[in-house]
């Protein structure tokens, strides 16, 4: 009996020390060095990226691979090369990962895209140049609370219905998906991004009204002109920045509690072709031309009109109302 005691013991020793020699194991020479030097430079880590040990893995919560800044601007420091697929098994190593972001253009993909389904603990999701047949691998991912597809050549959103519990989706350069009614799946979505998808009258059309949503975006589209609007009941925040479009007239019982509309660089020049939606409490105007904001007070709930401060012609007049008219 106490031989028995004493081989278990040694088994239990022996196994310790290997999962402890495993931990210890440096990686340098084992994964992508891109991949490891975006490790040794996120936030939880901050290390050499030749002396990063799967201990070290452990440490990552959210993490982040991306070519562009936020201003469109390259980034070298990771050292992604263009037409080259990497492999990014690395982040199955990663057990308390929660936010991924990976975004690397139109030139550069993963070697395999399944190890996404492995991600069970997965609450943010940000992946860039998938497929139709790469969609699979995310479908399954329940743990998602926010999804972003961008750089991508998806040419439908069906798989929505796998993923009725997103909070939040967006879609940026997306721009082969021409219907997107199967949004109506996500019963519980607060923001929906559809931005650079190439999206016109026709597109829009498809949207159906949607209850919970409270932000939504279709900026830097092709939208000329509304003739339709989903109801949205709950709506707060919309933004149709960069579309060509010429007036809007959105009826106010369609979206009834819209507090902030945002029209900067369309091609609206006349304030009076901006109507409907008495709700609204802010409007942005930035980049349009507009000079004189004074039939804006057609709008009861209006308090501030963000444009282009020093081409306007009536400030004071807006002033005099109540109503701040403020150039930043």
């Amino acid at each position: 009996m106490k031989k028995i005691i004493i081989l278990v013991s040694l088994c239990t020793s022996l196994l310790l020390s290997s999962c402890h020699s495993n931990d210890s194991e440096l990686l340098y020479g084992k994964y992508p060095e891109p991949l490891l030097i975006a490790v040794g430079v996120n936030p939880n880590v901050n290390k050499d990226y030749k002396e990063l040990t799967r201990e070290d893995l452990k440490k990552v919560l959210n993490f982040h691979f991306i070519k562009m800044d936020d201003e469109g601007q390259p980034l070298e420091q990771y050292g992604f090369e263009d037409n080259k697929e990497y492999d990014f098994s690395i982040i199955l190593e990663m057990p308390n990962m929660t936010h991924l972001d990976i975004d690397l253009g139109r030139e550069i993909r993963l070697k395999d895209y399944s190890i996404l389904k492995k991600l069970h603990n997965l609450e943010s999701l940000r992946i860039g140049n998938i497929t139709d047949k790469d969609i699979e691998n995310i479908i399954g991912l329940n743990s998602l609370d926010s999804l972003s597809i961008v750089h991508s050549k998806i040419t439908n959103i069906d798989f929505l219905k796998n993923l009725n519990q997103l909070d939040s989706f967006y879609l940026y350069d997306v721009p082969d998906v021409q219907n997107f009614n199967p949004l109506k799946y996500l019963k519980n979505v607060r923001a929906i991004n559809i931005v650079n998808c190439d999206v016109s009258e026709v597109q829009l059309d498809t949207i159906p009204d949607m209850t919970t949503l409270q932000f939504m975006s279709l900026s830097v589209n092709n939208i000329k002109n509304i003739v339709k609007f989903p109801k949205m009941a709950n709506l707060q925040y919309l933004s149709l920045v960069n579309n060509p479009l010429i007036n809007f007239n959105i009826p106010s019982d369609t979206l009834p509690n819209l507090k902030s509309l945002t029209l900067d660089g369309t091609l609206i020049t006349d304030a009076d072709n901006i109507n409907g939606v008495d709700s609204i409490e802010m409007i942005y105007l930035f980049r349009t031309g507009i000079k004189r904001v004074a039939p804006l007070k057609k709008f009861k709930n209006l308090k501030t009109v963000y444009c282009d401060e020093n081409i306007i012609e009536d400030e004071e007049y807006m002033e005099s109302l109540g109503i701040n008219v403020d150039g930043e």
